[in-house]
């Protein structure tokens, strides 16, 4: 599997979609097998080390006999669930060859895209701004942290792949072994029963508008401006 995490809202579905644009990809879409995986080991993760290779080696049955039942046949299935980058631990516990393409777009882009979706209780820190900022500073903390154990992990830039998309889907094609086809450049076309947030955005060519948006309401963000300092 391929496995396509980051913060929500930062091209993540895009990153998908341009990859089952490839005739070697199947997208698996956002899969709860990470998670539903993580749930079971209790304590977690203290239980990865307790249980040693052996928990270790059933997790990775497990997972792969469900991803079978979900894409049966697949050659090659994208795993794209943004908060799986909690469990990149697990992750390459399972596949210390793991492929794994972090999204990554500018912060107070991702910030202002989640708050504008008014998403649901079961993502509470995405209503209130300054809740949104705190989460994203955590969440660059455990990134950092991952990279540093795991530096074959790649970013993939929402802004440079919409800007300039080409050299993007290159690397990331390269980076997983890809050879260029050119349905990858035709993403908007595929149907891969996309359900997120993101829908209508994929189904469209790619386009920058997105990029800088925060721009037009800085005057508003007075609490982010320690965010933005960090950019």
């Amino acid at each position: 599997p391929v496995f396509i995490c980051g913060m929500f809202r930062s091209g993540s579905t895009l990153a998908e979609q341009i990859l089952a644009g490839h005739s070697r990809v199947t997208a698996g879409g956002e899969l709860g097998l990470i998670p539903a995986l993580a749930g079971r080991l209790r304590p977690y993760p203290q239980a990865l080390a307790a249980g040693g290779p052996e928990l270790i080696a059933r997790a990775r049955a497990l997972y792969l006999e469900a991803l079978a039942a979900a894409r049966p046949g697949a050659a090659l299935v994208t795993d794209k669930r943004p908060d799986n980058f909690l469990h990149i631990g697990l992750i390459k516990a399972m596949f210390p060859a793991a492929k794994i393409v972090h999204t990554v777009r500018d912060p107070l882009d991702t910030i202002l895209s989640n708050w504008f979706l008014h998403l649901d209780g079961s993502m509470p820190h995405a209503l209130d701004l300054e809740d949104m900022a705190h989460w994203h500073g955590q969440y660059r903390r455990l990134m950092a942290h991952w990279k540093t154990l795991y530096p074959d992990i790649l970013d993939l830039d929402y802004d440079v792949l919409v800007r300039e998309p080409r050299p993007a889907i290159e690397g990331l094609l390269s980076y997983l072994g890809l050879d260029w086809e050119e349905g990858v450049l035709a993403f908007h076309n595929a149907d891969t029963g996309v359900r997120t947030a993101s829908v209508w955005q994929v189904r469209e060519p790619l386009y920058a508008r997105s990029s800088g948006r925060w721009r037009n309401y800085e005057k508003h963000l007075g609490s982010l401006h320690p965010l933005m300092e960090k950019r």
